[in-house]
């Protein structure tokens, strides 16, 4: 997240567009373009398979936070 100035943990709040406390895939998506961080699809669907663990379609930050243990 250096390349954009801002922390994971900001990053997450600011996908985080309902307040929730989850993200949605969509969300997350939408804000990886926003700010022009170069990933391309198969990079994606990797990044988002760590941090979905369930599969739910949303990352909670509980699954953020283990995957950033993991890593």
């Amino acid at each position: 997240m250096d390349a954009v100035g801002i922390s994971i943990e900001a990053f997450y709040r600011m996908c985080d567009k309902n307040y929730s406390g989850d993200v949605s895939i969509g969300d997350f998506k939408a804000m990886v373009e926003k700010h022009k961080i170069s990933m391309d699809a198969g990079a994606m669907s990797r990044v988002i398979q760590l941090l979905d663990e369930d599969c739910s379609g949303d990352i909670t930050k509980a699954e953020l936070y283990f995957a950033l243990d993991l890593y």
